[in-house]
């Protein structure tokens, strides 16, 4: 299958994963809805930026603040992948 990775751009030009192994995006008014095989979609408040079907990276433009997007796009613990599940605003090793 050709699974892509979620890429989040903000206005000041920083990036963020969060996501791996996405395989349906679907742009829904001004949200994003991900699709992974038997998972709960997930929403992004955001609009596609760019699909680069050769390296599997699919960017969003988001505008909100990090500590609210999180707050909105909570993901499901059914995720497959508990790295991607695990995304807030203050960076530290995990």
């Amino acid at each position: 299958m050709c699974e892509s990775s979620v890429w989040l751009r903000y206005p000041d030009g920083r990036t963020e994963k969060i996501a791996d192994d996405v395989l349906i995006v679907a742009q829904e008014g001004d949200t994003v809805v991900l699709r992974w095989f038997l998972a709960e979609p997930r929403r992004v408040v955001g609009t596609i930026r760019e699909l680069d079907a050769i390296k599997h990276i699919i960017t969003l433009n988001v505008t909100e603040a990090p500590a609210k997007r999180v707050e909105e796009a909570e993901t499901s613990a059914s995720h497959p992948d508990p790295e991607v599940a695990h995304v807030h605003p203050h960076p530290h090793p995990h």
